[in-house]
């Protein structure tokens, strides 16, 4: 098996908010050609594009757009407790290899989705394309605002879906969506079997789950819960505005508690603000609870990415990290080709007063010590 090897253009649709599609949800297009990437409406699964990227991979050919996960590999190389996506779908999918492969699409058997855009939480690194609930903030601060999106199941009709094995689906939040047990019975009447499939769901973990939902995803292969918890400390609350750090991890764990033959993971997005309690996360999270977390990094908006930092302000996030190796490893190789812009900086500075303003949330309350690096004072 090569070195770049992905079973998921074989297998799988990403649909993102938009409808665009993509190989996996961690495929970035190389620039100029997001904008053309197909949508629900007019995907051919065989085109030009995607029947290359699928010969490049049967050949050994890296791919640009997959580097996230060949980062990760060189970074966890020899670590017990992470892995890639591209590793951990190959595993999911381990009856499918390069040799029962052509360059040609398989069979439709993962979705990855966003149902829509409803959400109950208004996070600092998110916008109204994936949060309703931002869509005032947007345009108080000037950016753009996203319509409310709702999902049209229909346009999944020209697709055979009746083998589908694994399901993740997104929002905003699914667990407060209404159009989220409509996709579970819309799949079920297209001839796709719960005792069959994998579900997934990435949560933002602010709810419980009602009985009658319950009930549903009790009839499950399995069930996979994907926590975002950003920070154990409450800077979480800082940068996900709606919930609370403690209450989320109680709630995780009562997901884990109560859904027959279900894993809770946890998934941590690392930003300017939440940098410095990586190790302190990780601690708790991995090494005293044993709990699978993936960690991913703020890229856009870049005002409020590692990649744009001064180098002071990352040694200063490394030294907050020092304790925990691994933490530290994880953020010398993300920031290893990052460059000082001066402008987006001083977008930070000054996009954070003004959504500290807007929220009645202030950066000094919830971490004096950032807020001193950042600005000089407390």
């Amino acid at each position: 098996m090569t070195n770049t090897w992905c079973v998921l253009p074989w297998v799988h649709l990403c649909v993102r908010p938009n409808e665009q599609i993509k190989p996996c949800c961690r495929f970035q297009y190389d620039e100029g050609v997001a904008e053309s990437a197909p949508n629900l409406d007019n995907f051919d699964p065989n085109n030009e594009y995607w029947t290359q990227l699928r010969q490049d991979m049967l050949d050994g050919t890296p791919r640009t757009e997959c580097r996230k996960c060949y980062e990760q590999e060189s970074v966890l190389q020899g670590h017990k407790r992470n892995q890639s996506l591209r590793h951990w779908m190959n595993s999911l999918f381990e009856d499918i290899g390069p040799d029962d492969c052509g360059s040609d699409f398989r069979n439709m058997e993962y979705i990855e989705m966003s149902i829509d855009n409803l959400c109950n939480f208004e996070c600092r690194m998110c916008d109204s394309k994936f949060s309703s609930k931002l869509q005032t903030r947007d345009q108080s601060m000037g950016w753009r605002v996203h319509k409310k999106l709702e999902p049209d199941f229909t346009k999944f009709d020209r697709y055979d879906i009746s083998n589908l094995r694994y399901i993740k689906l997104l929002g905003g939040e699914p667990l407060i969506s209404p159009n989220f047990t409509p996709f579970l019975s819309y799949i079920k009447e297209r001839g796709a079997s719960y005792e069959n499939i994998r579900l997934q769901i990435s949560t933002n973990g602010s709810r419980p789950i009602s009985d009658k939902l319950l009930k549903i995803l009790n009839c499950f292969r399995f069930v996979e819960i994907n926590v975002s918890l950003d920070a154990y400390d409450s800077i979480n609350d800082y940068q996900r505005i709606g919930g609370y750090y403690e209450m989320v991890y109680k709630n995780a764990l009562w997901y884990q508690e109560n859904i027959v033959n279900s894993h809770v993971n946890f998934h941590t997005v690392v930003s300017v603000y939440t940098a410095s309690k990586l190790g302190k996360t990780l601690e708790f999270l991995v090494d005293e609870n044993e709990h699978d977390v993936s960690v991913d990094w703020v890229r856009d908006p870049l005002w409020q990415s590692l990649l744009i930092a001064p180098p002071a302000f990352v040694d200063w996030v490394l030294e907050q990290n020092q304790g925990h190796e691994f933490a530290s490893k994880l953020i010398k190789n993300f920031v290893k080709n990052s460059e000082y812009d001066k402008r987006a900086w001083k977008n930070l500075l000054n996009n954070t007063e003004r959504l500290d303003k807007y929220h009645n949330r202030y950066l000094n309350k919830y971490d004096p010590a950032l807020y001193k690096q950042l600005y000089g004072e407390i």
